[in-house]
Parts: C-alpha cells; structure tokens; sequence
C-alpha cells in the first residue's frame, strides 16, 4: 500500500466531525493496552467531549498550562472522516522535554500500525515543525520501542545517544534523535 497516493490522507487539526473514529481508536488502544497511549479515557467520553478541542487551542497558544508544560500544536492524522493517529509538536523544549519527550510526539491506533502510517505521519509533522522554526527536532523514544525508532531513521533521524532515566518511578532507557525538518 502506498500512502503517499492515498488523497484522503491528511494532518488536520482535531475536529469534533471527526470526534466518532477518535473515540473508537481511545478503545482500542485500551483494549490494546498500549503502554504509551496519551489518548483520552473512552469509559469518561461524557466528561472530555465537550473541552478537549478548546483544551488543544488552548494549549497551542499556552492557556492554562500545567507546571513544566509548553505551548504545543495538536494534528491528526486522518484518511477522509476516520482517525488514524495524533501527533503532537511542543514549540520549545524544557530541560526535562530535551531529556524525554522532545519537539514530536507521535502515536497511531492499534489496528493501523505496522502500515507506514506513521512514518508518513511524522515525515507531514516534521513538515509542520519547519513552519514553527524548528529545526532540526529532538524526537525521543524507549529503547524498547524499535518500530518508533525506525520511523526516525526512515525520516532522516540520527541517533544523539541514549540515556537510561527514571521516568514515573521506572527505569528506562531513552534514545534521542536528531531528525531535519527543513529540507530543500
């Protein structure tokens, strides 16, 4: 399957025509339970429908920000009205970002993954980081997460290093990327 011909394929800014799919994806990455989804809870949708996309915009222009949290642009990634992932680029970093987490951060659901979605999904994010002036972008990922990692390096990512970190009271090793966002 080649996505790069695939019309409907697109970054979009969250939208409620497209809040059906997204609920079906926060199931599945629950029933998946993928370790690493920041989705919302589909078991609490009544209590989050009706602010999460004030809470993106909001967010985007760093309104209402949690402590050690930075101004950041919410896509999806969509193929006509069906959510296929969310991708997530903070505009500058903090010391703890530039530890773990970076400028992307970048997810599709379960039952799209190991298509190319998402390397095609951050090349269109890395894209979108070049118009925010960043570049090139820190992008982070668990050492035990090799299909993350070849998504980097498919989109021109170098590996920094890696670090082992404390992270929620687990230790883990972090692997850091340097990927271009602006190329000619």
């Amino acid at each position: 399957m080649n996505l790069d011909t695939m019309p409907g394929l697109r970054l979009v800014r969250p939208s409620p025509q497209y809040l059906l799919s997204y609920l079906e994806a926060c199931r599945e990455f629950k029933d998946a339970r993928a370790q690493y989804a920041s989705l919302h809870d589909p078991d609490a949708f009544e209590r989050w429908k009706d602010t999460m996309f004030q809470e993106f915009a909001d967010s985007e222009q760093g309104i209402g920000l949690k402590e050690g949290y930075v101004p950041s642009t919410t896509f999806w990634l969509v193929d006509g009205l069906d959510y296929i992932g969310t991708g997530n680029i903070r505009h500058r970093l903090t010391s703890t970002l530039e530890e773990f987490g970076g400028h992307i951060g970048y997810l599709i659901r379960p039952s799209r993954w190991n298509l190319g979605y998402g390397t095609l999904q951050l090349r269109l994010l890395l894209r979108e980081a070049c118009g925010l002036g960043i570049d090139p972008a820190l992008i982070t990922c668990d050492l035990d997460n090799p299909a993350s990692a070849r998504v980097m390096v498919k989109n021109g990512g170098r590996l920094i290093d890696t670090r082992l970190r404390l992270i929620d009271g687990v230790q883990r090793t972090i692997c850091r990327f340097e990927v271009p966002t602006c190329r000619g």
